[in-house]
């Protein structure tokens, strides 16, 4: 998926040639949504290393789904100054969020337009994420969201609190940190993500699986393994040309302690990462400025 900054600048700028009047905060927000599953999985992963990495790893991308995506949009226009037009803006805005996410290379990974109702992966494929296109738009998105920033009306977002109002928000809230765990059992049946695959390599000796962005681990027999979604690792063979770092990988089984590298992809070390933190830190600063100027309708 291309990182925080480039859905600020990109989407933004869309957004705002398509609707000049729009409040910008909203799309910024729209940017961040769908990646929330993600951040939250990182602090867990922080918080509890020992935790199901298979579980938390299917339960955050049901989150991350479109639709659970939209349940958490209405949560927040619940609570906000026009109900209807945030709605719009954000479920419009995690929509293109999801489908410039599927524009990435990403073994083995995509997105989930349609869940819970089907489990396909949706993916373009067309650049891997440190592609130069990528690069450039990174450099772009933060020149326009400081210009956004310096040029931001700070009207009311937030209607004053109704219990009503609030009621309907936790709910809708609840919906989407509790419901994905009903579904995560479905989605690791239909093997989309190949975690049945990880959870028993054996019984799919010869064929096909595909690594996205797994740290390379280097044994102390001189081997070269990696790490699964599940913790677990495994030995590799065959094309290596990296030692250290993350590395997509498209391989074969060959038992449950070896896969047979036959294409392998380095990706440079904390550049996505930089500049999704970066995003983060201007969408909250945005919004902490915000706060500040007075985020509630006046009554």
């Amino acid at each position: 998926m291309p990182n925080t900054l480039i859905h600020l600048g990109v989407q933004s700028l869309v957004s705002k040639a398509i609707f000049p009047k729009i409040d910008i905060r909203l799309v910024f927000l729209s940017c961040v949504i769908p990646d929330f599953p993600w951040i939250i999985q990182r602090a867990i992963h922080a918080i509890d290393p020992d935790i199901d990495r298979i579980d938390l790893f299917l339960r955050s991308n049901v989150q991350a789904s479109l639709i659970f995506s939209l349940i958490f949009c209405f949560a927040i226009s619940t609570l906000a100054f026009r109900r209807r037009l945030s709605f719009l803006i954000l479920a419009s805005g995690c929509i293109f969020h999801l489908l410039l996410d599927a524009t990435q290379i990403k073994w083995g990974h995509g997105i989930l337009l349609f869940a819970p109702f089907n489990w396909d992966l949706l993916s373009f494929s067309w650049l891997w994420p440190e592609h130069n296109i990528f690069t450039l738009l990174s450099f772009l998105s933060l020149f326009f969201v400081f210009w956004s920033w310096h040029r931001l009306h700070f009207t009311p977002l937030l209607a004053p609190l109704r219990i009503k109002r609030l009621s309907a928000a936790i709910v809708a809230l609840l919906i989407y940190f509790l419901a994905p765990g009903f579904f995560t059992e479905s989605l690791h049946q239909s093997n989309s993500l190949q975690t049945q695959t990880i959870a028993n390599l054996k019984a799919h000796s010869g064929q096909e699986i595909l690594l996205d962005r797994t740290p390379l681990v280097q044994l102390e027999n001189g081997n070269t393994s990696v790490r699964l979604e599940n913790g677990n690792k495994i030995q590799l063979s065959g094309i290596i040309k990296e030692t250290t770092g993350l590395v997509s990988i498209r391989g074969i089984i060959i038992d449950q302690h070896r896969i047979n590298v036959v294409e392998i992809h380095a990706h440079p070390p904390f550049l996505r990462i930089f500049w999704s933190l970066l995003g983060l830190c201007l969408t909250c600063l945005i919004f902490i400025h915000s706060f500040k100027k007075g985020i509630f309708e006046k009554t």
